[in-house]
């Protein structure tokens, strides 16, 4: 039964914070609690938190941090780096961004070799390749 079937699930706690300096580029960080991970099976859950993955014992804090990023109309192109452990990893960004008075609201997917953080995957456990999709709303301060 390894590998055949695709599990889905959610970071339920998360903190952020994102610059529009007016020129067309975004500065932000995006910090995400390890051990709220959430795939509706408890079990799967804990295995995700061991040493072997993500290590929440070791690594409570998954940063993902802006490199050069563009906002041009409602989409968002460029580069960050992910976090995960103790390996950091320049990751895609790529979306869609909605400005409005009081949040800019973020979204996008990234597709990530999951061999560069370290994670195993023999026997079919985990596949090579993670579809991670981020939604994403930070409400305006000051």
């Amino acid at each position: 039964m390894f590998g055949i079937c695709t599990a889905t699930g959610v970071f339920e706690r998360c903190d952020g914070w994102a610059l529009l300096p007016g020129n067309g580029s975004l500065v932000g960080e995006l910090s995400i609690d390890s051990s709220s991970v959430n795939t509706g099976n408890r079990l799967r859950d804990h295995d995700l938190q061991k040493k072997l993955f993500l290590d929440s014992r070791n690594y409570p804090v998954i940063t993902l941090t802006s490199g050069d990023v563009t906002i041009a109309g409602r989409s968002i192109a460029g580069a960050g780096h992910l976090t995960v452990r103790d390996r950091s990893v320049e990751v895609p960004v790529c979306g869609t961004a909605c400005v409005d008075a009081d949040r800019l609201i973020l979204k996008g997917s990234a597709t990530l070799d999951v061999r560069r953080f370290g994670w195993p995957t023999a026997f079919g456990y985990i596949r090579r390749s993670l579809i991670v999709n981020a939604a994403v709303s930070l409400v305006r301060h000051g």
